[in-house]
């Protein structure tokens, strides 16, 4: 297995598994269609979630639901400890 994983990176050009990156592995996404991982995974800016800065467009509207998500469950909280 190990072998194979050496061959792959030598057969992309590399010198080692460090420079191993998502846009060196590709994914068929339907039958003539290739993709990588680059495009099919963004990678994420440290903590944008947290933030809410940087956060990229396909990930936009599950922030935006996430964010609803939880301002409704704070209010249901403070009306429960209100109680």
């Amino acid at each position: 297995m190990i072998e194979n994983l050496m061959e792959l990176i030598a057969a992309a050009g590399l010198n080692s598994l460090d420079e191993l990156c998502p846009q060196h592995i590709n994914r068929r996404v339907n039958g003539n269609e290739l993709s990588d991982y680059s495009r099919l995974y963004p990678c994420i800016t440290d903590r944008c979630f947290l933030i809410g800065k940087h956060v990229p467009a396909d990930w936009r509207p599950l922030f935006v639901t996430l964010q609803v998500f939880q301002s409704q469950q704070s209010v249901t909280f403070s009306r429960l400890r209100q109680q």
